[in-house]
C-alpha cells in the first residue's frame, strides 16, 4: 500500500527508475505471445478433492500433456497460461481412486472440441467450464493418464483457498506486493491469486473477506482485522497480482468463493475492500448476482475506492512507453469502470467510506482528495445511489484503515448487519 501514490502520481510514474521499467517490459513481453485461460470444474458429486484438470498441445503427431492443474477439496478452478499459435485442449477428469488414471466410471470431460482452444497475445479468457460425466468417452490420445508426471512441475496457476495462514506469511510481504504490480503475469505463475484463511472455518461465524487495494497486501488491513470481534467475525483474505486486468481478478475471486461455499455451505459473507480492491469486490459481487449459486454477499464496505478511476492511470497508459495492466482498468470511463455501474443483487447492503486529505491539495493534486485518489471518483454518483450510508472523514489514503473512530463505526456498521440477518449460525 505504501506504493500506492506511487502508482497513481502522474510525475512519479514518468520519474520510474529503469529497473522497474525493465522488470514491467520484460513481464509484458513475456505475455506478447501468451494468454491465460480460466475455468471451473464441475463433477457429478460436487467436491472437488482429487480432480485433475489436463492442459494438452495438439499437434500434427496428437495430443502431449503439457501442464496439468490439481483441485483441492474447496476449489474447483483451474488457470494454464498458453502459447499464441498454437493449439490445446483442457480435459479433466475425477481420480476417485487416487492413482492418477482415469478408470471405467470415473468422471470425465474436455473443453470443446480437440485442438480447438487457440489464444490471442495477452488475451484472458474467463469461464471455461467442464462438466464432467461418468460415462464420458475421451478421444483418441486423451488417456488422461497422469503417473509419472510430476504435477507440482506442472501446474501454472497456483490458485488456493482455504489455506489457514498468518498475516506475517513471507507472501504477504513488501517484495511479492511489488511483484504482483510490476510483474503481475509473472506472478501469476509463481505465487498465484488466493482466499486465506486467518484461522480454521467455523459455521457459527460470518466469513468476512478483505480485498486490497493496487501494490498492496492483506496486511494492510492488519488494523482493521485486530478491531473485528473474533467471536462473531472470521477474517478471509484474497491475495491477487494487483498489477493484472481487473476483470479476470474478479472471475478468479468468484470461483474461489464459489468453491469454498461449495464445501462449508455458508449463505452470509460480508465483504470489506480498499482503493482499487474496492473495483474488483463490486465486481465480484455483482457476478454473485449472474448466476444460479446462492446470493451469499449480504454486506459490503468500500474504503477509498476510485469508482470514477483516476486521471493519473489515464496519463501513464497514454504517456508511459509500458503500461501496468491494471492502468486500462482504472483509467476514466474504461470498459471496466462502467460495467460496475449496474445495480448491486437485492440483498447487498453496501456503505462507502471516503477520505479526504485537507492539508493534500498541492501541485500534484491540486483538487480535493485523499492523497491518492480524488474526493469526486470515491463518491461517484451511482455508488453514492446504492449506498446505506455514506461517512466521510479527513484521513488521508493509508490512514483510513488504522484510525480508531473508522475502526469503531466499521465495528457497529457490521455487528448492524448481523443483527438485521438474525446472528447465530451462518451455514445452510
Amino acid at each position: 500500500m505504501r506504493h500506492m501514490t506511487t502508482v497513481f502520481s502522474l510525475i512519479l510514474c514518468l520519474s520510474l527508475s529503469a529497473c522497474t521499467i525493465v522488470r514491467l517490459k520484460q513481464d509484458l513481453d513475456l505475455m506478447e505471445h501468451k494468454g491465460t485461460v480460466l475455468g471451473r470444474v464441475m463433477t457429478p458429486s460436487g467436491g472437488t478433492d482429487g480432480v485433475y484438470a489436463v492442459l494438452y498441445e495438439v499437434s500434427e503427431t496428437g495430443p502431449d500433456v503439457v501442464s496439468v492443474d490439481s483441485l483441492s477439496t474447496a476449489i474447483s478452478t483451474f488457470g494454464f497460461v498458453l502459447d499464441t499459435e498454437r493449439r490445446y485442449t483442457v480435459a479433466a477428469f475425477h481420480d476417485l481412486n487416487g492413482d492418477l488414471e482415469r478408470n471405467p466410471g470415473e468422471p470425465a470431460g474436455m473443453l470443446g472440441a480437440p485442438g480447438s482452444l487457440t489464444i490471442r497475445p495477452g488475451e484472458r479468457l474467463g469461464g471455461q467450464d467442464i462438466e464432467l460425466s461418468s460415462d464420458a468417452s475421451m478421444p483418441a490420445g486423451y488417456n488422461l493418464d497422469l503417473q509419472g508426471i510430476s504435477l507440482e512441475t506442472l501446474q501454472d496457476l497456483p490458485l488456493i483457498a482455504g489455506e489457514v495462514v498468518s498475516l506475517d506469511t513471507p507472501i504477504f510481504g513488501q517484495e511479492y506486493a511489488e511483484d504482483g504490480m510490476w510483474q503481475s503475469n509473472e506472478a501469476w505463475k509463481t505465487v498465484g491469486a488466493g482466499v486465506y484463511f486467518l484461522e480454521e472455518y467455523d459455521p457459527a461465524k460470518i466469513p468476512v473477506l478483505f480485498v486490497h487495494g493496487v501494490g498492496g497486501s492483506p496486511t494492510d488491513f492488519r488494523a482493521i482485522i485486530g478491531s473485528l470481534d473474533w467471536e462473531s467475525y472470521q477474517p478471509w483474505v484474497f491475495h491477487y497480482p494487483s498489477g493484472a486486468r481487473l476483470l479476470p481478478v474478479a472471475r478468479v475471486l468468484k470461483g474461489l468463493v464459489d468453491g469454498l461455499q461449495h464445501e462449508f455451505g455458508f449463505d452470509t459473507l460480508f465483504v470489506t475492500a480498499h482503493s482499487m480492491g474496492g473495483l474488483v469486490a463490486r465486481s465480484f459481487v455483482l457476478q454473485t448476482g449472474e448466476d444460479e449459486l446462492p446470493d451469499y454477499v449480504k454486506f459490503f464496505v468500500s474504503f477509498s475506492t476510485p469508482y470514477n478511476g483516476h486521471e493519473a492511470a489515464a496519463k501513464g497508459v497514454k504517456y508511459m512507453p509500458i503500461q501496468v495492466p491494471s492502468w486500462l482498468d482504472i483509467q476514466p470511463d474504461s470498459d471496466f469502470l462502467k460495467s460496475l455501474r449496474q445495480p448491486l443483487p437485492e440483498g447487498v447492503s453496501f456503505y462507502l467510506v471516503f477520505g479526504f486529505d485537507s492539508d493534500g491539495i498541492n501541485l500534484i493534486m491540486p483538487y480535493s482528495s485523499d492523497s491518492v485518489v480524488s474526493v469526486g471518483s470515491q463518491l461517484a454518483p451511482f455508488a453514492q445511489e446504492e449506498a446505506v450510508r455514506i461517512f466521510g472523514y479527513d484521513l488521508d489514503h493509508e490512514e483510513i484503515l488504522a484510525d480508531e473512530t473508522v475502526l469503531d463505526r466499521y465495528g457497529s456498521i457490521l455487528d448492524r448487519r448481523a443483527a438485521e440477518l438474525g446472528g447465530g449460525d451462518h451455514a445452510d
